[in-house]
């Protein structure tokens, strides 16, 4: 499961620096024995790899029997184990990308503790035989990733408490402790190794996912016609372990195909779920096609990287593959082909193009749809003449040898 990092042990009734842990036998609820906390990160055997989602899980063991200490509210909201604890923030803080913890509502019927300033649950406690004695257990894990392979120094984590060993009974606040004390302890610093993702077998589409996966796909609408727009939503499944997927857009690779063309891409998370839908828009170019492109993922696997399974050695390089799902493109409509009208069959005989503009036999176009013949324009033309040449003969007399005959008629 883990290695477990040296505790560092607060002993009270104890001076600074004092190399015994042992505290005389005392009387009048005094201590019978030392009292001790103890804090400690507990980390994955495997050192994991850069971009690779791995918990962190912080430890605390208290003794489960220690004479008359008790440990006291530290806050006037009071809580079920009273210790205040730190260490999250600090990683979090540094080279480690904190990620949303998956396991978190699980933990939901834990101790309730202060944790970096905040409410949080313990899960426990688990009582164990330890070498001071029985000791009830707790811890209480997240979830963190670095982008990057490095070498990290961890922070220790630390706790806050406070304990009293005599008390006195009053009459409004009732039991009182007489020697409250206030004491801290820390856990050891310790080293984790992020490693580097492997060159070989890294395929030529894998952008950085970490992981184990799984894909589905779904086509809204699952009918277009040729030249309309749709949408593939790629749904990225986390596996196992694997935290919530926050990868890029072009993460997710679409087989090559001439009938579509991609327009963009949108990203949207559903939280309850814990998945990722990656949103292609497409258009598709012609009516002649039956399937959508296939959309896979590239990513790699820590749990089968570098093992030697039968004789030979993994690269942990996969590749998820979501399933086509049912997509048509239909033929456009006759209302999309209003001016383009049938022509006949071969058992119709030979096309006359006469036919139409002649007959009107072109049944699919209604009156107020059928083109305007060509002779119509010249039979137009020839009336608006008609008219223009009628007009200047009405006044052609006016100037004409008949009015010259007048005016000599009146000049004799």
């Amino acid at each position: 499961m883990g290695h477990l990092i040296a505790f560092s042990t607060f002993v009270l009734g104890s001076l600074a620096g004092a190399p015994s842990l042992t505290a005389a036998p005392h009387s009048g609820g005094h201590l019978d024995s030392p009292f001790q906390v103890k804090i400690a990160w507990k980390l994955p055997e495997r050192s994991p790899y850069a971009g690779e989602t791995f918990p962190v899980t912080m430890e605390i063991a208290v003794p489960s029997e220690a004479g008359n200490a008790q440990l006291l509210q530290l806050f006037p909201q009071p809580l079920d184990l009273p210790l205040q604890l730190s260490g999250f923030e600090a990683l979090a803080s540094g080279r480690l990308i904190a990620v949303p913890d998956q396991e978190r509502a699980s933990q939901r019927a834990g101790q309730s503790v202060a944790l970096d300033g905040e409410i949080a649950q313990a899960a426990g406690p688990l009582l164990s035989e330890g070498p001071d004695g029985r000791v009830a257990l707790y811890s209480i894990k997240r979830w963190f990733k670095a982008p990057r392979s490095t070498s990290l120094e961890l922070p220790g984590p630390g706790v806050r408490f406070a304990v009293a060993t005599e008390f006195r009974e009053d009459f409004v606040q009732g039991r009182v402790p007489v020697d409250r004390r206030t004491e801290s302890a820390s856990g050891a610093a310790t080293m984790l190794e992020i490693q580097v993702l492997p060159e070989a077998g890294r395929p030529f589409e894998f952008t950085g996912a970490v992981g184990r996966f799984e894909l589905a796909s779904a086509a809204m609408p699952s009918t277009v016609a040729a030249g309309e727009s749709m949408t593939l939503a790629v749904t990225i499944h986390p596996l196992g372990s694997t935290a919530r997927p926050a990868l890029a857009a072009d993460s997710v690779t679409l087989t090559s195909s001439d009938a579509f063309s991609e327009q963009g891409r949108a990203i949207t998370t559903d939280t309850a779920a814990g998945t990722q839908i990656i949103s292609v828009s497409l258009v598709a170019r012609t009516a002649s096609v039956d399937a959508l492109p296939v959309a896979s993922l590239a990513y790699f696997d820590p749990g089968t990287a570098s093992g030697v399974d039968s004789g030979f050695t993994t690269t942990g390089y996969q590749t998820a593959t979501a399933p086509s799902p049912s997509f048509l493109v239909r033929q456009a409509s006759p209302s999309d082909q209003v001016h383009a009208p049938s022509t006949p069959t071969d058992s119709e005989g030979d096309p006359d193009p006469d036919s139409d503009s002649d007959s009107g036999s072109d049944s699919g176009l209604g009156a107020e749809d059928r083109p305007i013949p060509y002779w119509t324009i010249g039979v137009g033309a020839f009336i608006f003449l008609l008219a223009v040449a009628s007009v200047i003969r009405r006044h052609w007399p006016q100037s004409g040898p008949s009015a010259d005959h007048d005016d000599q008629a009146q000049d004799a």
